[in-house]
């Protein structure tokens, strides 16, 4: 992506850094990223709680942090075998909002990140409304796609 530092494991793609992401610390400072995006790469992580906390070291407080990831009901969730999660539209729910009036009762550690919007691919439609995406699971409509944005809170 053009103006920001591109990271991968495979040197074949070309990014700016070569960089595992499943081992901590990442190679870059605390509080140095404006926006972070993490496009068909949680899925790929074993401890996204430790991922997510790793992030969350490198935000600077307001970073947007995007995070697009197949859902367990489509193809492409199951066509790639270094996958080691298969996600819902609710699996980042433990980490939306956390405690941010009661800072004493954070879990994990001092993660802080506010939703600022969720929305997922269901055939050719975006659903942002929490209710209808929770009908539609109920109904085992499947989903393709989940794109939540947070912002960090520091």
């Amino acid at each position: 992506m053009e103006g920001w530092v591109n990271v991968d494991h495979n040197a074949e793609y070309k990014p700016d850094k070569v960089v595992d992401l499943s081992k901590y610390p990442f190679p870059f400072p605390a509080n140095s990223a404006e926006e972070i995006y993490c496009g068909h790469l949680i899925e790929h992580i074993p401890d996204i709680t430790k991922f997510l906390l790793e992030l969350y070291r490198i935000a600077k407080n307001g970073c947007i942090i995007h995070i697009r990831y197949p859902v367990f009901t489509s193809r492409s969730a199951y066509a790639d075998p270094t996958h080691v999660h298969y996600l819902s539209h609710v699996s980042l729910q433990y980490y939306e909002d956390v405690h941010l009036d009661q800072p004493e009762k954070i879990f994990p550690s001092n993660l802080r990140l506010k939703k600022v919007s969720k929305e997922a691919k269901c055939f050719f439609l975006k659903v942002k409304n929490e209710r209808l995406l929770n009908i539609l699971e109920h109904l085992r409509i499947p989903l393709q796609e989940v794109y939540i944005k947070f912002m960090v809170v520091k």
